[in-house]
């Protein structure tokens, strides 16, 4: 299950010391992302969520379900970063290159080879930044197993 699968890389990615975690505040994997990264948070006070915005209207057209979740994330987010008071084409992709651009590690769930994710995974790999995608399971698995050898 992805969602365990999240939570399992997030305590992996904090036992490596990584203490902020950036997330983009769209619907599917992004607010899963901020969700577990919340629960992460309760473990671990240290741990801050923060959201990387596209616009200040992103949830336009959204569900009233998902809206809610959303505005509940912003809410309890540690900080919020709004790129542009208003949608425009292609503020998606700037808001996917911010967050690589400010990120030292890329955890993405890529399943397709085109779309916006995939343009994001690119764009780290371009950036040398390093990615970990967990819709490949037994690559998520043998990161966080990748614990048990480290002397500590």
């Amino acid at each position: 299950m992805l969602y365990n699968r999240l939570n399992r890389v997030l305590e992996a990615l904090w036992a490596r010391g990584y203490r902020r975690f950036l997330c983009g505040g769209a619907t599917g994997f992004d607010t899963l992302a901020a969700v577990c990264v919340r629960q992460l948070r309760a473990a671990h006070p240290e741990a801050e969520l923060v959201l990387a915005l596209p616009c200040e209207n992103q949830t336009r057209g959204w569900k009233a379900t998902d809206r809610a979740v959303y505005e509940e994330l912003r809410a309890d987010a540690d900080r919020v970063i709004v790129l542009a008071p208003h949608y425009y084409p292609g503020c998606m992709l700037v808001r996917d290159r911010f967050m690589v651009d400010h990120a030292s590690f890329c955890v993405a769930c890529m399943e397709e080879s085109t779309g916006g994710t995939a343009y994001t995974v690119r764009y780290a790999l371009q950036q040398q930044l390093p990615i970990l995608n967990i819709a490949i399971a037994a690559e998520a698995d043998h990161f966080c197993d990748e614990l048990s050898d480290l002397p500590f």
